[in-house]
C-alpha cells in the first residue's frame, strides 16, 4: 500500500472539511507562502500584492477544491502556484487595460489623480477585509460599503436582534483595528 503525499492528504482533509480542513489550509499556507511570493516577485509584484494574490490564490483553491472543479489529480502546491499565477496575470491586464483607457480618454491628469487614489485606498482596505474571513468580511462589507443598518444585517445573517448585529460588527472592526495597527504604512495612508 502507498503512502499518501503531503498533498495528497491537504486535500484530503479540505475536502472532509472541519478543524482538519483548518489545519490542513494553515499548513498550506505556511508550506507555500514564501514560494509563491517569491514567484510572483519575480513577475515585478511589490511584497504587499504578492501577499494579497497569494491570499486570493489560497481563497480560489480552497473553493475550486469544495466545489469539486479541483479533484487532486496534480499536486496541490502545483494547482496554487498556477492560480497565483493567472491571478496575477489577469491583476497585470487589468491594470494595463485601465491605463490604456485613462491614457485615450486623455485622463491621466491631476483632476483626477484623488479618484484613482481613493479606489486604491478602497482596494487596500478590501483587501484587509479579505484577512478577516467568514462573517466579519461580509458584516463590514455590508455595513460599510452597502450601508446596510444593524436590521438589515441582523435579517441578512439570521441573528435574532439587532443588537446581536450590533455586537458581532463592533467585534470585527476591532478585529480590523488590530489588522491596520499592525501594518503601520496603511495607517498613514488611510489617514493621509
Amino acid at each position: 500500500m502507498q503512502a499518501s503525499s503531503p498533498s495528497q492528504t491537504i486535500f484530503s482533509q479540505i475536502v472532509a472539511g472541519g478543524r482538519g480542513a483548518d489545519e490542513a489550509l494553515q499548513s498550506l499556507y505556511k508550506a507555500q507562502r514564501h514560494k509563491v511570493v517569491a514567484f510572483l516577485r519575480k513577475r515585478g509584484a511589490e511584497e504587499e500584492e504578492a501577499l494579497d494574490v497569494f491570499q486570493e490564490a489560497m481563497i480560489v483553491v480552497y473553493e475550486n477544491i469544495q466545489a469539486g472543479k479541483f479533484r487532486g489529480e496534480s499536486s496541490l502546491s502545483s494547482y496554487l502556484h498556477g492560480v497565483a499565477r493567472f491571478l496575477w496575470i489577469n491583476r497585470l491586464k487589468r491594470r494595463k487595460t485601465e491605463s490604456r483607457i485613462l491614457e485615450e480618454q486623455g485622463q491621466v491628469d491631476d483632476m483626477h489623480m484623488p479618484r484613482l487614489l481613493e479606489k486604491e485606498k478602497e482596494n487596500e482596505i478590501r483587501a484587509l477585509f479579505r484577512e478577516l474571513r467568514g462573517s466579519c468580511e461580509e458584516i463590514l462589507v455590508l455595513s460599510i460599503f452597502y450601508a446596510y443598518n444593524m436590521q438589515e444585517i441582523a435579517s441578512h445573517f439570521a441573528y435574532s436582534s439587532e443588537q446581536i448585529a450590533r455586537n458581532k460588527k463592533y467585534r470585527c472592526m476591532e478585529r480590523l483595528r488590530e489588522l491596520i495597527e499592525k501594518q503601520p504604512a496603511i495607517l498613514s495612508w488611510l489617514r493621509s
